[in-house]
């Protein structure tokens, strides 16, 4: 009997629990609705007791387990490459919230030159990004300047598309928009140096063709001799 009561006693207080526990539904999405990872929220109630939530991969919180309360919520940590919002949400019971968070984005002016530091004009160029793979074609304008905006963080190059005779380091033609330069537009100059046609050297050519045919000359007279022996033998 005693461990019916007990029974009975745990059902209830798991029963009142659910009855004052409320379903917390969330979703992160970025500005095209994709959902965001580990993005972790922090839960605050009347009595400033606090409960951290963190969204899964699909951009998803969700939990039937929070304390029947009125909550304030804010976000504690999102990945870097989103904007952070620092402001408290009303958050009732069992109400479902949507937050969507804006990609930093950069923006950055590059200027291209010639080796005389003249402005390239009209010169077109292929944007990479650190995938290697082509996202943009653009072309200089009449101050050899390209203006690029709304780039995502991350590495990204310039490859040159036209005169073969400039010679190009791609090594040279690349920036990054990162977390802390993304807010200010970068100015950048690059310049493309023609390559020169090999100079083949004359005296150091003549001097190899001239050493090859003394190691030639001894190879013959070292067979010769070799012969005359070998057969007076």
């Amino acid at each position: 009997m005693k461990k019916k009561v007990l029974w009975i006693g745990v059902l209830l207080a798991l029963m009142q629990q659910q009855i004052n526990s409320i379903h917390a539904h969330i979703i992160v999405e970025d500005d095209n609705g994709k959902g965001i990872q580990d993005v972790i929220f922090i839960l605050k109630d009347e009595n400033y007791h606090t409960i951290q939530l963190t969204t899964n991969q699909y951009g998803y919180i969700d939990t039937s387990h929070l304390p029947q309360a009125n909550y304030k919520i804010k976000e504690s940590q999102v990945p870097l490459q989103y904007e952070q919002q620092q402001v408290y949400y009303d958050y009732h019971p069992n109400e479902n919230l949507k937050i969507v968070h804006k990609e930093k984005k950069g923006s950055v002016t590059l200027t291209i030159q010639n080796e005389e530091n003249n402005p390239c004009i009209n010169y077109e160029f292929i944007i990479y990004n650190a995938y290697n793979e082509p996202i943009k074609t653009i072309k200089t304008n009449e101050q050899g300047q390209i203006y690029l905006e709304d780039m995502k963080l991350g590495l990204y190059t310039l490859a040159y598309v036209g005169d073969e005779n400039y010679d190009v380091n791609s090594d040279d033609l690349s920036f990054r928009i990162t977390a802390y330069n993304y807010k200010t537009t970068m100015q950048l100059t690059y310049h493309l140096t023609k390559s020169s046609p090999t100079k083949i050297n004359i005296e150091d050519l003549m001097s190899r063709i001239v050493v090859g045919i003394v190691c030639i000359l001894v190879c013959i007279i070292f067979i010769i001799q070799f012969r005359k022996e070998y057969y007076s033998s």
